[in-house]
């Protein structure tokens, strides 16, 4: 019996809207590649973290994601010129796009050497699955991207794989960085809880929050912008310490002497000049804050 009109409607709906879903998560992935490589790119591999040895992984959902998160990648990799090579671990087989895909296909090497290759310098990325959330040994891992639910002793092992010391490459907790696109704070909390006495992990940060100390800052008067942005100047020039000084002293000055300034003033200065930079560098290692500061957080 043949269809009816609405059945093939119906059918032609329902196939656009898997399209549509299809079309969107790649773009989606698209995205999510460029902010990646928009963060390794500039704060791991330029920066020459782990004396230029440092590496991350890329954890996706399943093993189509994974080879979807590869092809974008390397997408973007070579339209910047391919300043380092991606690697990508699944096991068996996968069809993607009537495409069937292997691990040893896309990678030109055979699966069990896939931990000796990203060993060498030029393999900076893992691409990843399920394949090396545990178990994996590799100490010049330092940054992760993730685009996954974990849970559990899984969140637990996954995470822990940047936990490999390194001391050969000087590496330190500060060097570490994860990127979690899926998972929020209390469900990587409540997967660590029972494993640890106390968990602490910090809310989300608003780069706005950043603004408003700066406000608050300014407003005490005890620098001006006339005088921060020769210092920066001279600062990034690698000025010594004779010609830096004079603008850090009248500073001084005005903090310790000329506003007549009480111990509690003094106090919230400090805590508020502090957070700003702890948090100005938390966020400097996401987005380019020059964007909306300027290189001296001017926000002109």
């Amino acid at each position: 019996m043949a269809p009816s009109t609405n059945e093939q409607a119906l059918d032609a709906g329902i196939e656009k809207q898997l399209t549509d879903r299809c079309l969107e998560a790649l773009k989606t992935i698209a995205i999510k590649a460029e902010i990646m490589l928009d963060h390794f790119i500039p704060q791991v591999v330029n920066s020459k973290k782990l004396k230029g040895k440092a590496k991350g992984m890329v954890i996706t959902q399943n093993i189509e994601a994974a080879i979807r998160y590869y092809q974008a990648i390397s997408r973007v990799l070579n339209d910047r010129g391919n300043p380092f090579k991606v690697v990508i671990a699944f096991s068996g087989t996968k069809e993607v796009d009537a495409i069937e895909y292997s691990e040893a296909k896309m990678k030109g090497f055979v699966e069990n050497e896939t931990c000796d290759f990203f060993d060498k310098d030029e393999y900076r990325l893992l691409i990843v699955a399920n394949k090396y959330l545990t178990g994996f040994d590799q100490p010049k891992l330092c940054t992760m991207y993730v685009d996954k639910k974990l849970q559990w002793v899984l969140a637990v092992q996954a995470l822990s794989r940047l936990n490999r010391a390194a001391a050969k490459w000087g590496k330190k907790t500060e060097d570490l960085f994860i990127l979690d696109f899926f998972n929020s704070v209390d469900d990587i909390k409540t997967a660590f809880d029972p494993f640890y006495t106390a968990t602490r992990l910090s809310e989300a940060t608003d780069v706005n929050v950043l603004h408003e100390l700066k406000d608050s800052l300014d407003v005490e008067g005890v620098y001006e912008w006339h005088e921060v942005e020769p210092f920066v100047e001279l600062y990034f020039d690698n000025a010594d310490a004779q010609q830096l000084s004079p603008i850090i002293v009248t500073a001084a000055f005005r903090f310790n002497s000329e506003f007549a300034l009480t111990d509690l003033q003094k106090a919230d200065f400090k805590i508020k000049a502090k957070q700003f930079v702890k948090i100005y560098d938390q966020m400097a290692s996401i987005i380019p804050l020059e964007l909306s500061f300027g290189r001296n957080c001017s926000g002109s």
